[in-house]
């Protein structure tokens, strides 16, 4: 299935010998489209998780009422949203083949982003259990605990690298100063 040019051919195949390392991902194409998936489902998260409070106070609506709703709704419009500026990239041919492949393989390399997804997955298995638990909505209580458990897990990750790269930048500042 061609996406939008033969850059995201999502059914291109790259073999192993093709590049020297062989550790290229083998649908390059599809570590992309995943990636701006995640990314969009993220941001939306946390963005929905944000506004969602603000939304209640200045509706003068119950925030239960409205919590399920802002959630869900960002993280399909940041998802929407991102899928848009992909397809657009690949329109105004920013998109590829060898760029595909070099963007997939710096994601398949990227241990910051690996540990940021997988912290995203175990913040949605936990969010949706207790939206599963102790949500009275069926599904919508799953999602949006599934969602909120990205916000979450994503926004804990990022705060904790924040903490480090200060920290680093602190050590580093003390070093120069002897």
């Amino acid at each position: 299935m061609d996406l939008i040019g033969t850059g995201m051919e999502l059914n291109r195949r790259v073999p192993a010998d093709a590049y020297p390392a062989g550790d290229m991902p083998e649908y390059p194409a599809k570590v992309l489209l995943q990636h701006v998936i995640v990314k969009g489902v993220q941001y939306g998260s946390m963005a929905g998780v944000a506004i969602a409070p603000i939304w209640s106070l200045s509706r003068a609506r119950p925030f239960g009422s409205v919590y399920h709703r802002v959630v869900m709704t960002m993280a399909a419009v940041w998802t929407t949203a991102s899928l848009g500026f992909l397809i657009a990239r690949g329109y105004q041919g920013q998109l590829d083949v060898d760029g595909v492949d070099d963007r997939a393989y710096r994601l398949s390399k990227n241990e910051g982003e690996k540990q940021l997804d997988t912290a995203s997955l175990v913040g949605a298995a936990a969010g949706a259990s207790y939206g599963a638990i102790f949500g009275n909505l069926g599904l919508r209580s799953v999602a949006a605990g599934g969602l909120t458990g990205v916000a979450l897990a994503s926004g804990a990750y990022l705060l904790s690298k924040r903490s480090q790269a200060s920290e680093e930048e602190a050590k580093k500042s003390d070093a120069q100063l002897r």
